[in-house]
């Protein structure tokens, strides 16, 4: 719950805050960014399934959050636009680019259009290279990813490569190796 608010309030007042703890409630300032839902309702709304993708890519990366810095405590926190990542995952239909899994919530149905099937879909979403190095919070730094691939990442067991013009995850424990699914440019540092 704190991260939320966190989240929020350096969305609304800058860069760099440093906040004292005392100053958390549990109120939440109305003017949230945008979510799925206005992904769903608003930027996609009139597009058919066929142009869907399209409209996907051509939401703007969000530069006003860029390099946000909350710090709490002792403890950093990165922002990352909620915007972004939410139109990543709807991008992949919240399917893991590497090994293509979906985690499914309670009371999905495939009957559902693509769009309201988003609703009942869960993934993570990567930077490849992290907002604590640096790393540009734009999708071409970003991964759709399922949690188990998502923590081989953060552990080292994964790596992305070019290889042959590809990218490529490789599984540094196994040798095995694996085109990324790609439907959005991805940079490679």
């Amino acid at each position: 719950m704190i991260f939320y608010y966190i989240r929020d309030y350096v969305a609304k007042h800058g860069t760099v805050v440093e906040i004292d703890e005392s100053s958390i409630s549990n109120t939440f300032p109305k003017d949230s960014l945008k979510d799925q839902s206005w992904i769903k309702n608003t930027w996609t709304k009139s597009y058919s399934a066929s142009r869907l993708d399209e409209r996907l890519i051509e939401l703007p990366d969000d530069n006003e959050n860029e390099d946000k810095i909350v710090k709490c405590k002792d403890v950093i926190y990165h922002y990352s636009s909620k915007t972004i990542k939410e139109s990543l995952k709807c991008l992949y239909d919240f399917k893991c680019q590497i090994c293509g899994d979906v985690i499914l919530r309670t009371g999905w149905n495939k009957d559902l259009s693509r769009a309201n099937q988003w609703v009942d879909l869960n993934a993570d979403v990567h930077h490849i290279l992290p907002l604590s190095k640096h790393g540009p919070d734009k999708r071409a730094n970003m991964l759709c990813l399922c949690p188990s691939c998502h923590r081989k990442f953060h552990t080292g067991e994964f790596e992305l490569k070019e290889i042959n013009n590809k990218i490529t995850c490789v599984d540094q424990l196994l040798g095995h190796k694996k085109v990324v699914n790609q439907k959005h440019p991805i940079i490679l540092f």
